[in-house]
């Protein structure tokens, strides 16, 4: 791959060349016994936030794993849909968790549930690329996106830095998590960029969760182990810990 990127540079052709990164998905789901406790709602205050807003007239960007749009949670919250990578395989149960913690509206309660989702699936089952985030980015961008989640962490892309960097100077508020490499780990992209909000995970006892990275860049701590959010097919499943789509430099990973 050096090698071949090295050419590529040298071509007057070519705007620029880097690798196109794997991500890879590392959360798994288990089924809940019960659909009685949202810690996260008390500890957030949302109640009380909900007062003074509820998201109306928000329109939010999930890059992640796609979206089950019938799910009940998630009636009338879906704007509109787009899929980076036009395959039609069947979608991961975490781009509707995600989705469910911002705007769930039956059972359960998300934090802005009056506000709209823009969806761009960037990841089949548990791999998504570069490329695959930054086409989902930008069309997030285009249809008018006031904030963008991003689920996913890994190191510093050039392609993905110039989007981020485009959105930023249209306004948009980008938010994404710090990432679960553990405290050893470097600081984690995009969440260590400077124009976007880096996010880590606390538990119901407000313990950091134990595989979080650290470090000066992370402006916020939210709940983010053991949620109750809606998973596919009309259910809904108690998420272990809401990780990140971690990425990887490599040309193949394995699930």
């Amino acid at each position: 791959m050096p090698a071949v990127i090295r050419q590529l540079q040298v071509d007057a052709n070519v705007l620029t060349a880097q690798p196109n990164y794997v991500f890879t998905l590392s959360e798994v789901p288990r089924a809940a016994a019960d659909n009685s406790s949202q810690y996260a709602v008390a500890k957030l205050n949302v109640m009380k936030a909900h007062e003074l807003a509820r998201g109306e007239k928000v329109l939010i960007a999930v890059i992640d794993s796609g979206i089950d749009t019938t799910h009940p949670e998630l009636e009338a919250a879906i704007a509109e849909t787009f899929d980076a990578l036009g395959s039609g395989d069947k979608l991961h149960v975490h781009g509707t968790a995600v989705a469910g913690s911002i705007v769930a509206r039956g059972t359960l309660l998300g934090v802005a549930p009056a506000a709209r989702i823009l969806g761009a699936r960037a990841f089949g089952g548990s791999d998504g690329t570069s490329f695959s985030v930054v086409v989902s980015l930008n069309w997030a961008v285009g249809r008018g996106a006031q904030v963008i989640n991003m689920s996913f962490a890994g190191p510093r892309d050039p392609l993905l830095a110039r989007a981020i960097g485009a959105a930023h100077e249209k306004g948009v508020v980008m938010v994404a998590a710090a990432g679960n490499a553990g405290e050893k780990s470097p600081p984690l992209f995009p969440a260590a960029d400077a124009r976007v909000i880096a996010v880590t995970a606390t538990d119901q006892d407000d313990n950091l969760y134990q595989r979080a990275n650290r470090g000066g860049h992370i402006a916020v701590a939210a709940p983010g182990v053991d949620l109750l959010l809606p998973a596919l097919h009309a259910t809904t499943r108690r998420i272990p810990a809401l990780r990140s789509l971690h990425r990887k430099s490599a040309v193949s990973s394995r699930y």
